[in-house]
């Protein structure tokens, strides 16, 4: 009997295998790619079914095109299996930042910027860090909200009253306008501004800071900036 079951095991695990390998490469690639939009764009899926949906397709990824993070994906865990297959799949401009908490900070420095833009920090202080757009442009983000289902959430940003006032940002998420977070003490001094409370629902998306209101008057000496530290979102 032993040996009858031993035989049968060995039928059924070669059976696996030829099953596993009989599937076209190209078919698990696909199926891979459908996993992960699926992952990120689907709201019906709960923080764990999105992390496991993400394993599959890191699985069906290394059937189909073996790489070095092949070897370590078993070892992955929870927000290292999205910056995983982020990196594996989609090569996207800028970091992905995963959202996990109810208060998520985002440094200036740490997103992409567009335009004519310098990284600075400010005389004297320790860790102030701040991006400075010199001409109309803007500052953008990768997040990932791992989130069970739609949530409130406030986005504020951190900026400097630069003179002439005043100092006009927006805030898109995606396609969907937010709001403008109006500068205007003209001062030189740092305030937070924040926008009204806005939906967002589980998965990838772009947030958007955009600096509209440029100015330059050389003989009036006058030169308009916007700098900005860093946009927190606030769970409400």
């Amino acid at each position: 009997i032993a040996n009858k079951t031993f035989r049968i095991m060995i039928f059924l695990v070669t059976g696996v295998l030829a099953v596993v390998w009989a599937v076209p490469r190209p078919v698990l690639t696909n199926l891979a790619y459908l996993q992960a939009m699926t992952a990120y764009t689907s709201s019906g899926l709960s923080e764990n079914g999105r992390l496991s949906m993400m394993r599959a397709a890191l699985d069906n990824a290394c059937v189909s095109w073996p790489t070095t993070a092949c070897a370590t994906r078993n070892e992955i865990v929870d927000a290292n299996v999205l910056q995983t297959f982020d990196n594996y799949y989609l090569h996207q401009p800028g970091s992905l930042q995963l959202v996990i908490s109810s208060r998520q900070v985002l440094k200036a420095t740490d997103m992409r910027a567009s335009g004519t833009s310098t990284r600075n920090h400010a005389p004297g202080v320790t860790n102030f860090e701040f991006m400075t757009l010199w001409g109309n442009g803007n500052l953008d983000a990768r997040l990932f909200f791992m989130l069970d289902k739609s949530t409130w959430w406030t986005i504020s940003v951190e900026a400097q009253h630069d003179s002439p006032p005043p100092v006009i940002l927006q805030v898109l998420l995606d396609d969907q306008f937010i709001g403008d977070l109006i500068f205007d003490r003209g001062d030189s001094s740092w305030g937070n501004l924040s926008t009204e409370p806005v939906s967002i629902r589980p998965g990838l998306h772009w947030l958007h800071v955009l600096y509209v209101n440029d100015y330059f008057e050389p003989k009036a000496g006058q030169d308009r900036n916007a700098s900005i530290r860093q946009i927190v979102l606030t769970r409400q």
